[in-house]
């Protein structure tokens, strides 16, 4: 099915960024808005943007996680290839995260729009689509270097696809980056995801990925998802109203060859991901993988070693689905015969410390005290020897102790982590 349209922000009148103004710009095409009032996007004049006019959006004081900044366009299943191009500005005082947090802090990451939805969101799991999307990383090595992040999100496991993680240079504000995904959902044998960035010297193709399933087959609908948020943990969220600007907004088909795919650009450091994702009980931000619901992640002790666990929750009855904070002892399961558990790290038992205690196989998963809400089981590796981790999925953030070793981790969204 060949398609092409754009937004029309100028043909929108400023100030909030209704659902009738949404569809002014978008030609009656939006079929889906969670801030039909427009209380987070609002359309401002801005000379730089097609039609002189911007849609801003607000990432709002002390909110972290996906709210109601979401609205899209689904289109029946194209059966071809897709891209999304997007024009977008962090404003100048933009936190990208808590200042207040201490500097080993973790949070620092978030999402900005426009991403590709291959299939649903949220909603019965078999039927979770694959997220394509462009992500900020401010934590790990990154901290106080904010750079993007490409993430593909397997929304059935939480997996990211995209591995190793790919990083740009370090962003800027005030400045109009332009990018680019292309997408080609269903099976291994052709799907594929490209990411690409123009910083001003045209685009230059960050990160792709293929030989991966994108969801189930080719018939799923797509979803064009303005989604935004901080998050998704408490460190991410700013403690300021914070903004940034999109416009410019292609969205069309391509051919079956993939496109143009440009130079590939050298990308920033690598550090660890933390919690991307999106959706749902096993989503996750942090971002996916199709390796299959028994394929769990594996990271490894040796015997006598000690690392921290983080749990974080999310709940899936809901679009956008929402992170709940425990509302007590978190409770953990494992095998007490090949780990020990010690202390905890904050007052709810959210993140605790494990040890290898003999050599074998375990498995680990946290369950809110309230709403029952449970991160995916992850397996366990211990060994007599240290041995890097293969993480692959799973819902449970996995942060080194910096005192007892110097080496971190990717960290998968907890939840989870689309």
């Amino acid at each position: 099915m060949a398609f092409s349209f754009e937004s029309n922000f100028g043909a929108a009148a400023t100030g909030p960024f209704t659902n009738a103004e949404k569809q002014k710009a978008w030609g009656n095409r939006v079929t889906q808005d969670f801030d039909s009032h427009g209380n987070k996007f609002s359309i401002i004049a801005d000379s730089r943007f097609p039609g002189g006019k911007a849609c801003r959006m607000k990432y709002p004081a002390n909110q972290y996680g996906m709210q109601d900044q979401s609205y899209g366009i689904r289109i029946k299943s194209p059966q071809c290839a897709i891209a999304v191009e997007t024009m977008w500005l962090f404003e100048d005082n933009f936190q990208f995260h808590d200042p207040d947090q201490p500097s080993s802090g973790n949070g620092g990451g978030g999402k900005t729009a426009f991403c590709i939805n291959w299939g649903e969101i949220g909603g019965e799991t078999s039927k979770r689509g694959t997220r394509c999307m462009w992500w900020w990383n401010d934590y790990g090595s990154n901290k106080g270097k904010t750079c993007f992040a490409p993430s593909c999100q397997d929304q059935r496991s939480g997996n990211q696809l995209i591995q190793p993680v790919k990083y740009t240079p370090p962003l800027k504000t005030n400045f109009i980056y332009k990018f680019k995904i292309e997408m080609r959902g269903g099976s291994s044998s052709h799907a594929y995801a490209k990411y690409w960035q123009d910083s001003g010297d045209g685009y230059v193709l960050v990160a792709s990925v293929s030989g991966k399933e994108m969801m189930a087959t080719d018939t799923d609908d797509v979803i064009f998802d303005a989604a935004y948020f901080s998050g998704g943990q408490a460190e991410s969220a700013p403690n300021i109203d914070c903004y940034a600007r999109c416009g410019g907004i292609k969205i069309y088909s391509v051919g079956s060859n993939g496109g143009s795919t440009g130079a590939t650009g050298s990308t920033g450091p690598t550090g660890p991901t933390g919690a991307t994702g999106s959706t749902g009980t096993t989503g996750a931000t942090g971002s996916t993988g199709a390796t299959g619901p028994n394929e769990m992640s594996k990271y490894s002790l040796a015997v006598g070693e000690t690392k921290l666990l983080r749990a974080t929750f999310w709940d899936d009855k809901q679009y956008p689905p929402k992170e709940i904070t425990p509302s007590g002892a978190v409770k953990w399961t494992m095998n007490p015969n090949v780990v020990n558990w010690g202390d905890g790290h904050d007052p709810n038992w959210a993140s605790i410390e494990v040890s290898g205690k003999t050599v074998g196989t375990g498995e680990v998963y946290a369950t809110e005290p309230s709403s029952g809400i449970r991160t995916e089981t992850i397996s366990v590796d211990v060994t007599s020897q240290p041995r890097p981790d293969q993480v692959r999925t799973g819902h449970l953030d996995l942060v080194q102790i910096a005192s007892r070793t110097t080496q971190t981790y990717p960290t998968p969204r907890g939840v989870a982590p689309e």
